[in-house]
């Protein structure tokens, strides 16, 4: 057995659904049943021992059994988090060596009474009995609030005020009427959630708002880059909501933020969940799509009663778990007419559809046409479905906030495909004869999504397309992800390193995999290439591309570099797919 990943959890999880210390122990294949049970019942019975030793109460503890391993913790107080998985950490450690298992290279744990001296040491600097009082203060007032290690804020938005923590007023000289809410959405997903959060910024600027939004690229405020950076974690969301200028949020919320540390917060009134597919697979004892989908619809469990929960009619996984909805459903769908949607509406419910070419907003047998679904852009058409299940859930998500629907349609109008509105995200270009599409798709559904829409949009020509992808994905992974794209109906591959993302492997040992999985699919060993970097891998692609051919450029990091690079060799921006000689030549 080994365990790693000893980690406060600061909000609510899939574990937990507040504050506690969590660590994972991983089993060895051949270790017995019995063996595993007796380290378990160890860790537990040092916990509870130590707890008492320190005066506290007796803990709640959680634990979550992923076949392979377990997740271990308790709950404890907000303030003496880091007491509390030094605590959890030497309870493994001390179960783990009982059993003559603890081989980590760092000696055996601490005596128990060195450990209790240095836990109460620790509880002694950490414990902040001011922040408890405040955070009680406000529960009882029903002011929202947002804690990390520095700060503590009341309010959202135009309404918060924030202090440090060590600074704090008492409950008595805070003016409780004034730190109120803001609307705010919550969402998540495996596709679509960058593309679906900007689309409802782009929604509630058109309501009036002044929008905070957080993403896979950027803290934004009405889609204007605060600061750029991958921000879809708690911190994230507590710097957008802590914003004075902020009258409504939208907090894209990854799954790796939910499992690490858990949400931000609790209570807010819409949670769109885009779809869930097999893409991160192993981190924090997610092993399979079950497993993803209910660390996903955390945000779904914990939105306001009286708010909405947006899902995905079309994803089984989804519908499988809606029961983890903490408010009342609103489905949306490229398939109006399912038993699913059909039966949730007669029974007074709400979805949001395409039927005779115009999105609609349906409230049991009542039907409102916002916009036709051609006048959605980044839908090229409606031929993008990818697009359009994006923009039904960012519709949705608006309408669960109240917002009229002239303000959804005139926010989905205003929302282009070009790299100013929605960068990395089916952004293309023309360059001589060549078409050429850059998208963040990175795994099976994504990629399949884009064959899917260019295969109806460009039929003709041959597909050339460049890949990179993160280390941390395994070797069974990479050749699914390379037979998804073969299936799609590749011509010519060009293969690259992603530098920043090697997460332990070798500079080129992911390109290798993807080349060897793309030759064994049956590729060509002239029409595999493996470049040095993304700039080097778009070179390769337009040497090889012939005029009529589509060059996919799959998970584009450098955007800024690629586009300047396309525009150096004369190329240019469009808005629309189709071979030379069709409308896309003229946009």
């Amino acid at each position: 057995m080994h365990y790693d990943e000893s980690r406060r959890i600061t909000g609510p999880t899939l574990v937990t659904d507040g504050f506690g210390a969590a660590i994972e122990l991983h089993f060895e294949p051949d270790e017995p049943p019995e063996l595993r049970a007796s380290v378990l019942a160890a860790w537990q019975g040092a916990v509870l021992h130590l707890h008492h030793r320190l005066g506290w109460p007796a803990p709640t503890l959680f634990r979550r059994d992923f076949g392979r391993g377990v997740t271990l913790g308790f709950r404890a107080r907000p303030d003496v988090l880091y007491a509390a998985c030094e605590l959890n950490e030497w309870a493994l450690r001390t179960a783990l060596h009982g059993h003559g298992l603890l081989d980590d290279g760092a000696g055996p744990p601490s005596a128990e009474d060195e450990a209790v001296t240095t836990l109460a040491e620790a509880v002694a600097t950490e414990q902040n009995p001011a922040l408890l009082a405040l955070m009680a203060a406000a529960d009882t007032h029903g002011a929202p609030w947002l804690v990390c290690d520095d700060w503590f804020s009341l309010g959202y938005g135009v309404h918060a005020r924030t202090w440090p923590v060590r600074q704090l007023p008492s409950p008595d000289a805070v003016d409780w009427s004034a730190h109120g809410r803001v609307p705010l959405v919550m969402l998540t997903g495996t596709n679509g959630k960058t593309t679906s959060s900007r689309l409802l910024v782009r929604i509630l600027m058109a309501a009036g708002h002044r929008v905070g939004g957080t993403s896979t690229d950027a803290i934004t405020l009405d889609g204007q880059v605060l600061d750029a950076g991958d921000w879809t974690g708690p911190g994230a969301a507590r710097t957008i909501l802590r914003d004075p200028r902020v009258t409504a949020a939208v907090l894209e919320t990854a799954r790796g933020g939910i499992l690490r540390r858990g949400l931000a917060l609790s209570g807010h009134d819409v949670a769109l969940v885009t779809n869930v597919a097999a893409d991160h697979m192993g981190d924090w004892g997610i092993d399979d799509l079950d497993a993803m989908a209910r660390a996903k619809l955390t945000v779904a469990r914990h939105v306001r009663p009286d708010g909405a929960v947006v899902l995905n009619a079309d994803d089984a996984n989804l519908v499988r778990l809606a029961d983890q909805a903490g408010a009342p459903i609103i489905w949306f769908t490229l398939q109006p007419d399912g038993a699913l949607v059909t039966a949730h509406l007669a029974a007074g419910g709400r979805a949001v559809f395409v039927q005779d070419g115009q999105l609609v907003l349906a409230h049991g047998a009542e039907r409102l046409a916002v916009l036709p679904v051609a006048d959605v852009p980044i839908t090229f058409g409606g031929a993008a479905a990818f697009n359009v299940a994006n923009a039904l859930g960012a519709a949705a998500s608006a309408w669960g906030l109240g917002v009229a629907p002239d303000a959804i349609a005139a926010g989905l109008r205003a929302f282009r495909p070009t790299e100013q509105d929605n960068p990395g995200r089916s952004n293309l270009w023309r360059l001589g004869g060549v078409t050429l599409m850059a998208d963040f798709a990175h795994n099976p559904h994504g990629v399949r999504a884009v064959f899917d829409f260019v295969n109806r949009a460009h039929p003709t020509g041959r597909r050339v397309i460049t890949l990179g992808q993160a280390g941390d994905r395994d070797d069974e992974a990479l050749r699914a992800l390379a037979a998804t794209i073969h299936e799609g109906g590749v011509h010519h591959a060009i293969l690259r390193p992603l530098h920043k993302y090697l997460r332990g492997r070798a500079e080129f040992e992911v390109p290798e995999v993807l080349a060897a999985a793309f030759r064994r699919l049956g590729l060509p060993d002239e029409a595999v290439e493996i470049a040095p970097d993304e700039l080097g891998a778009l070179d390769r692609a337009l040497a090889a591309a012939r005029p009529g051919d589509l060059v996919l450029l799959f998970l584009t990091i450098e955007r800024e570099a690629v586009r300047a690079r396309i525009e150096a060799l004369g190329g240019h921006a469009i808005e629309a797919l189709g071979a030379p000689g069709t409308r896309a030549d003229a946009t």
